[in-house]
């Protein structure tokens, strides 16, 4: 677990030997940043760190403050949590935190892609994670669900034609991504 913030949470969170050994970045009195891995969670990640997938909520918590987590998929297609992460902002210097933070409780063993739903975030993956090779890409069934969400009212009674050519274009795309990639391991 890495700590952000006070002392007496530090200390507290020390006690905790199921969790990843804790560390505190110094600041004032209130908890800035907080992530955690449990064993389980460090065993799948060396297991399944291919492509991750880093999404963040805002202030849905009674903390009001942005959780974000780290998920992957395992060999039975099953999604697998590895890390939880709470903040006091979504600004480049909090991401930057976590991500190092991340790394930090990985060994460095940054993942092949990190997947995530907010361009924003390219400036503290460029200053983290691409230092270790590991690529960004917008996720795009989280964009096609942010483009659902704030469209819909928009569009109206338009709304039904429009998703259902946006989704067929969504599966077409995914396709033939898909294709791509297992061409591109063929021909390696």
């Amino acid at each position: 677990m890495l700590l952000g913030g006070t002392k007496r949470t530090y200390e507290e969170a020390a006690g905790l030997r199921k969790w990843s050994q804790p560390f505190a970045q110094p600041s004032n009195t209130r908890l800035q940043h907080v992530i955690w891995m449990f064993p389980g969670q460090k065993m799948a990640y060396s297991r399944f760190h291919d492509v991750v997938v880093f999404d963040n909520t805002y202030s849905t918590n009674r903390f009001s403050m942005p959780f974000g987590i780290f998920s992957g998929v395992n060999n039975y297609d099953q999604s697998v949590c590895f890390a939880g992460a709470l903040m006091t902002s979504e600004t480049a210097e909090s991401f930057v935190w976590i991500f190092e933070s991340f790394l930090k409780l990985v060994n460095n063993h940054s993942p092949g892609v990190l997947l995530t739903d907010d361009k924003g975030i390219s400036s503290a993956f460029n200053q983290t994670f691409a230092l270790f090779g590991s690529t960004h890409r917008l996720c795009l069934w989280h964009l096609f669900k942010n483009v659902m969400k704030n469209l819909q009212g928009v569009l109206g009674s338009d709304w039904s034609k429009f998703s259902g050519r946006s989704l067929d274009y969504y599966y077409i795309y995914s396709r033939t991504a898909v294709n791509q990639l297992f061409c591109s391991f063929n021909d390696n």
